[in-house]
């Protein structure tokens, strides 16, 4: 899975065999774009720093908020992440650090359930997961694989999330291979 400004999710079937699957436009550029929107901020690197000292729980609604009564798979997760912004209200001012975590989680859940159906449907365990909105970015990873062991405990199919550590040179790989006749390029 290529987490970029939009996600890509490709199927490996060999070494040499692989096919994009699907995707969704959700990724690192709607992050930026909402971030950018809601607290006129649109340097990534300012934004991960915010969310790190983020508590989303002051503007989202969690599970134990709207789920009284409601018998679920997950109920034993009262924290868990049920409506991003759900507690903003016009006219209220939330800390940055909180919306930008808010938004930070609400993409990366969304990249976690599709990565973690696409991977059910497939028949997978594994996912590999890549890409300039991850690298090297605990606090994304951290909302990635927690939504994927939610998703793997809701659903009783296992699933894990896994991260490439130097996947910036994937591309070049790529390329050497290509230029030794080893595949050619699509």
């Amino acid at each position: 899975m290529c987490i970029r400004d939009s996600v890509s999710i490709l199927r490996f079937t060999a070494y040499d065999e692989h096919q994009r699957v699907t995707g969704t436009a959700l990724g690192g550029a709607t992050f930026m774009g909402l971030c950018n929107l809601a607290i006129g901020e649109s340097d990534f690197e300012a934004l991960l720093a915010d969310a790190e000292k983020g508590d989303n729980t002051t503007v989202d609604l969690t599970m134990s908020d709207i789920s009284k009564g409601i018998d679920s798979p997950l109920r034993a997760e009262r924290d868990i992440l049920a409506v991003s912004l759900g507690r903003f209200r016009t006219g209220e001012t939330p800390r940055r650090e909180d919306v930008a975590k808010s938004l930070l989680n609400m993409i990366a859940y969304n990249i976690a359930q599709v990565a973690f159906l696409t991977a059910k449907l497939h028949g997978l365990h594994n996912v590999l997961f890549a890409g300039n909105f991850i690298r090297n970015h605990d606090v994304t990873m951290h909302s990635i694989v927690h939504a994927v062991e939610l998703f793997s405990t809701a659903m009783d199919y296992k699933v894990d999330a896994k991260f490439l550590k130097h996947d910036g040179f994937i591309g070049a790989l790529g390329a050497i291979r290509v230029q030794m006749g080893v595949m050619t390029p699509e």
